[in-house]
């Protein structure tokens, strides 16, 4: 007989088999279409939270860009490559570009540029500024005038000589530069993109420039892209000035007597290029107070003709109120508007237009200015006059007509020293600044190897030795070869003075 066959022990069920058990386990509300409703409603709710508070929260803190696209831009290299960038202008006063698009979106390898204190330039859209060098202009009256080179008394013509102040005009030579020459070499773009062969490409170019000068230079496709990138940071570059006026987050620390002083110079309760009341904003190399608006268009100009900075938000160091203080609104008026040929001052409620034609035309072309003092005498050497007679206003004609090589050229060949030497000999700091602007170069030395820094400590004026030393004026000068027997030596020679007047002494 048969052994009973045991009963099957009863398994455990596997997980994956579906038991009686398992019927009240908790379903999956991914597909709940109510639950799903109600989820939507809590992220609105969120989402509408952030919308009240400004935004701030969305795009993970990301300012959306007024202007966004791929532009060239030239290296600071060697090579000077143009690279495509993708640049970025946002509404804070701020320039962003990136190596690419992928960059932008992930926040990374990003560059900017404050549009607080820049201006931007088309090369060759502006008309180039002119310099009047008429031979025709018979000088009213020479004997004021004291141009003996072994000397360099001014006070009156010695004899009527002369012959010692001939200028050999085949030194002088005039370098005409016309704006939008073509490069002889094609620029290469890292795209490739462009035929060489195009001529038009240096039309869509534009500059940003600082107000020391850096400078940033972009190109886009069309001239029409290059427009609106303009336009566009114009209005960034104005709005960063109107709100940085408006806001009064900056507080300057100079002292303010010096800004009242600044106030009540001559001519100062108005803008000097439109009567504007009270303006706040100074173009500090020409010694003017001007409005807001201007100032703007002033910046537009470059700062090799106007360095604007405001009263109220900028540092006034003493140096710089004396300049202003010294010349002010009516004496620089009487030199760059002397003579305005027919035509009208606009106003302040005047179209910004027609602002910006009567302060090119004032500043840049210089159609008012009048010719300089005497039209057979060098300038360097009219003003080295001008300075020991501490004649302001001729000081800010001469300049208004010089050119860097003027400036930095010495008074003769026999007398090495320059304006800048003679003004440090001075100890006038405001005449130092002016040509320091002006880019008179610190480096030069006269014929006895002393620089401009020797002679500012010579005449014991310590606001003109900082004033150098921060230029870049080196201590211990590179002493110049000398030539054969040209200067004999003897005791005089030694002292600093001994060719200037006795009333500067």
């Amino acid at each position: 007989m048969m052994p009973d066959k045991p009963e099957p022990k009863e398994l455990p069920t596997p997980s994956s088999t579906p038991t009686q058990s398992r019927k009240s386990r908790r379903r999956s509300n991914l597909f709940n279409p109510k639950n799903k409703d109600k989820d939507k409603d809590k992220d609105k709710s969120q989402t509408d939270d952030k919308l009240q508070d400004g935004g701030e929260k969305l795009g993970c803190g990301r300012v959306i860009p007024i202007k966004q696209g791929y532009l060239y831009k030239k290296t600071h290299g060697l090579n000077k490559d143009w690279k495509k960038k993708y640049v970025t202008l946002l509404d804070d006063g701020r320039l962003t570009y990136h190596p690419s698009l992928h960059d932008y979106m992930e926040d990374v390898h990003a560059k900017e540029i404050p549009l607080g204190h820049v201006t931007v330039k088309v090369p060759g859209m502006r008309p180039r500024g002119s310099r009047s060098t008429s031979t025709n202009h018979d000088p009213t009256n020479n004997g004021n005038v004291a141009m003996e080179m072994n000397n360099l008394s001014i006070g009156g013509m010695a004899n009527g000589d002369f012959n010692k102040l001939q200028v050999n005009n085949n030194a002088i030579s005039s370098k005409i530069e016309t704006p939008n020459v073509k490069k002889r070499h094609r620029r290469v773009k890292s795209a490739g993109i462009k035929d060489s062969g195009q001529g038009d490409d240096d039309d869509c170019e534009f500059v940003i420039v600082s107000l020391y000068n850096k400078q940033w230079h972009f190109e886009a496709n069309t001239s029409e892209e290059r427009d609106e990138w303009v336009n566009s940071i114009e209005q960034q570059i104005l709005a960063s000035l109107q709100g940085n006026e408006s806001s009064g987050k900056k507080q300057s620390t100079t002292d303010p007597a010096g800004i009242l002083a600044i106030r009540n110079t001559r001519g100062n309760n108005a803008c000097a290029d439109c009567g504007a009341p009270a303006p706040e904003w100074a173009s500090l190399n020409l010694g003017t107070l001007i409005c807001i608006e201007c100032s703007g268009i002033h910046r537009n100009l470059g700062t090799h003709i106007s360095r604007v900075r405001s009263l109220g938000l900028d540092e006034w160091p003493l140096d710089l109120i004396h300049v202003m203080t010294s010349i002010g609104n009516s004496l620089a008026n009487t030199v760059w508007e002397f003579n305005c040929k027919g035509r009208l001052k606009p106003s302040h409620t005047a179209p910004r237009e027609e602002k910006e034609k009567w302060i090119r035309t004032k500043y840049e072309t210089k159609d008012f200015l009048p010719p300089p003092p005497y039209v057979d005498i060098p300038l360097n050497q009219q003003l080295i006059d001008a300075l020991v007679r501490e004649d302001i206003r001729n000081i800010v004609l001469i300049l208004g007509h010089a050119s860097s090589e003027d400036i930095t050229a010495p008074y003769s060949k026999d007398d090495g020293r320059t304006a800048l030497h003679i003004a440090a000999a001075l100890g006038n700091v405001v005449f130092v600044q002016l040509l320091l602007w002006q880019n008179a170069n610190v480096k030069v030395v006269d014929h006895e190897g002393r620089n401009a820094l020797w002679y500012a400590k010579s005449s014991a004026s310590q606001e003109c030795v900082e004033l150098l030393m921060n230029s870049g004026c080196p201590e211990n000068p590179t002493l110049p070869r000398r030539r054969g027997s040209s200067h004999q030596g003897g005791s005089g020679k030694n002292d600093v003075f001994e060719k200037l007047p006795s009333s500067v002494i």
